[in-house]
């Protein structure tokens, strides 16, 4: 099997977001297909597909697809990666060391980050892995209610990043799945084999040392959500993003303009003969500029 990117876009959920729930097996057909371009790709396929209008849907018994579809990096690739930032990554390990939750303000508003180190089960490789906000909540939360001897996590769908030097990983945002000590296969394969008499792996669970907060610079870097400008195209929330590009050309002699809702002025996008507005879910026939 294999993994692909596939995109419902803004402009089409409506249509779909009643008919898929994560973990059921679907046959999709009418799908429009794209190269899998940009950073932060979250498969390696040389595409991606696309939801159409005229996309079908259809519920199917197949207990030969595994519900997560791990893709799993050794740790040796990832700390000798020089590109970072190229596509996400799965990885599983055991955690040996962990630091304080970090907490600082920006433009504001708290963030809150904790830097946990995991080695892989032949040991002597250890990765940087950093949680943000809901994650880093979600761990340490983990490890109050659930004391134990060892915690084996996956982190799947995780950027790259190099601090300082290191590379490291970090969740993302939006795409991230956290799991600790799940009652899932990979785990319980990894728990065995720590208790294996052949594993040379002790565990040793180390309090990390506190990591001074972040700078401007360092925070965006590491937290920065990439976008291509198509994605930024089908951005619905008023968060912050990272895009590249190359200014062609500067309209100076006409005042910009677009087409509007007449509602809430926010951008309409053609669907068919009608305009779309993906703030109020509705179609209309005419619009204002």
């Amino acid at each position: 099997g294999g993994r692909i990117q596939c995109t419902v876009k803004s402009i089409h959920v409506y249509l779909f977001e009643n008919s898929i729930n994560e973990g059921n097996v679907y046959m999709l057909e009418n799908l429009s297909v794209a190269l899998n371009s940009g950073k932060y790709k979250p498969t390696m396929h040389e595409f991606r597909m696309f939801f159409e209008r005229e996309t079908r849907v259809t519920l199917v018994e197949d207990s030969s697809i595994p519900l997560y579809g791990f893709s799993f990096v050794p740790f040796v690739e990832i700390l000798n990666e020089t590109k970072d930032d190229r596509h996400l990554v799965d990885v599983l390990g055991v955690v040996t060391g962990k630091g304080n939750l970090i907490e600082f303000k920006k433009e504001g508003k708290p963030c809150n980050y904790v830097v946990i180190e995991l080695e892989n089960i032949e040991g002597g490789l250890k990765l940087r892995c950093t949680l943000w906000e809901d994650y880093a909540f979600m761990f340490l939360k983990h490890l109050e209610d659930h004391p134990s001897e060892s915690y084996v996590v996956v982190l799947q769908f995780a950027k790259m990043k190099n601090f300082k030097g290191s590379v490291g990983v970090s969740n993302t945002t939006y795409n991230s799945k956290l799991f600790i000590n799940a009652n899932i296969p990979e785990i319980e394969d990894f728990q065995m084999r720590l208790k294996s008499p052949d594993s040379q792996q002790g565990i040793q669970f180390s309090q990390l040392s506190d990591h001074a907060s972040l700078t401007l610079e360092e925070e965006f870097l590491e937290r920065g959500v990439y976008k291509s400008i198509a994605d930024l195209k089908e951005v619905t929330q008023n968060p912050v993003f990272v895009t590249i590009g190359t200014v062609k050309d500067i309209e100076s002699e006409y005042n910009w303009c677009y087409r509007a809702c007449k509602k809430c002025s926010l951008g309409l996008k053609l669907d068919g003969s009608m305009f779309y507005c993906k703030k109020c879910v509705t179609h209309y026939s005419t619009f204002v500029t």
